[in-house]
């Protein structure tokens, strides 16, 4: 089995990967929405 500190920093890495690409994505959302003229109030 491996040492239990690898593993953790393992998933705190996997886990900061996942949020920069969910952020990226909520970016992404925004800026595609801004640019094609989307009324962000109108959304529930």
């Amino acid at each position: 089995m491996d040492d239990p500190d690898k593993q953790w920093k393992t998933i705190y890495k996997v886990g900061a990967v996942t949020t920069i690409i969910v952020l990226c994505g909520i970016i992404l959302d925004m800026v595609v929405g801004s640019v094609t003229g989307g009324d962000v109030a109108a959304l529930p």
